[in-house]
């Protein structure tokens, strides 16, 4: 999908991982927080499937069940800080708004993906060589 330049791409992965385009509202400062990886199940409890390490500056995690993020700041040299968000009621998940880089908790809504976490892939694009190729017709 390829939005408009009066657009940003909104990917929603707790409404089935619909993408929209949708208008950008005045001067954004928006940045791709990187590649959306959602983690394998895990239905053994908080310590059997831990939030995870931080593995660069700006990503954020997930835990399975939606209670628990955690973003992180720092180097790999220099070690990582971060900050946690648990949500208290058990009714509760956490949201995070990527248009206004929030997040808070809220009435769980029975959409939570699972444990999931962005960033720390760089996007990459492979540059067109300008050559072709044919397949011989058999």
């Amino acid at each position: 999908i390829e939005c408009n330049s009066n657009e940003i791409l909104l990917v929603d992965p707790r409404n089935g991982g619909s993408w929209s385009c949708v208008p950008k509202l005045g001067p954004m400062p928006l940045v791709c927080p990187g590649r959306f990886h959602t983690e394998c199940g895990c239905n053994d409890g908080p310590e059997a499937c831990p939030i995870g390490e931080c593995e660069c500056d700006g990503q954020l995690r997930v835990a399975q069940g939606c209670r628990e993020a955690r973003y992180c700041n720092g180097t790999v040299e220099e070690g990582f800080d971060y900050e946690d968000l648990s949500c208290p009621e058990e009714n509760q998940i956490v949201y995070v708004n990527l248009i206004s880089l929030s997040w808070y908790c809220g009435v769980d809504d029975g959409r939570c993906p699972g444990s999931f976490q962005v960033g720390c892939e760089p996007e990459t694009t492979t540059p067109d060589s300008g050559e072709t190729t044919t397949t011989p017709d058999s």
